[in-house]
């Protein structure tokens, strides 16, 4: 079984496909990153070296132009739904549109996230045990490294949480 998260950008971002593979009590993660092949190459990218390594070591994918080709990332998905049992594809809605009504004309199940504190924070707190009890395993992509690296976790008055990119 397989569960995609779909991050799309734009042009100044990446673009993720988080895959969850559930295993018993344990998840193995596998993520596919993408970024638009001109942010390679602005010198106003001050992450342009780092993405152009990875693009070289394979752990990032530049797609071509000047955006995030979403024609590509639909071509990766749909190849994903061939290969494993695809349960379904959670996304975030910004910039979402036409991929996801492409991938529900392929016959996939889609599900939107919308972004907040009381969307997000059931599954976040679930994160947080399956990862104090060694159940997550990853692949140990400098990427998803990287991104993490620059997420906290925000909590409302409540006690709710969801990840922040402001870091």
């Amino acid at each position: 079984d397989l569960i995609i998260g779909l991050d799309l950008s734009s042009s100044n971002d990446l673009t993720a496909i988080g895959m969850l593979f559930p295993e018993g009590d344990k998840f193995k993660f596998r993520g596919r990153y993408y970024v638009p092949e001109s942010m390679l190459k602005l010198s106003h990218n001050k992450n342009a070296n780092i993405y152009q390594s990875w693009v070289k070591s394979g752990y990032l994918i530049a797609t071509e132009g000047d955006t995030i080709d979403q024609d590509y990332i639909k071509k990766d998905i749909l190849k994903l739904a061939e290969d494993y049992n695809l349960i379904s594809v959670a996304y975030d809605a910004w910039n979402a549109t036409y991929l996801t009504t492409q991938l529900v004309g392929e016959g996939l199940t889609v599900e939107k996230v919308i972004p907040g504190f009381r969307t997000m924070s059931p599954a976040c707190k679930e994160l947080e045990v399956y990862t104090a009890l060694n159940r997550i395993e990853h692949d140990n992509n400098p990427v998803m490294n990287w991104a993490m690296s620059n997420v906290v976790m925000e909590m409302d008055a409540a006690g709710n949480i969801k990840p922040n990119k402001a870091k």
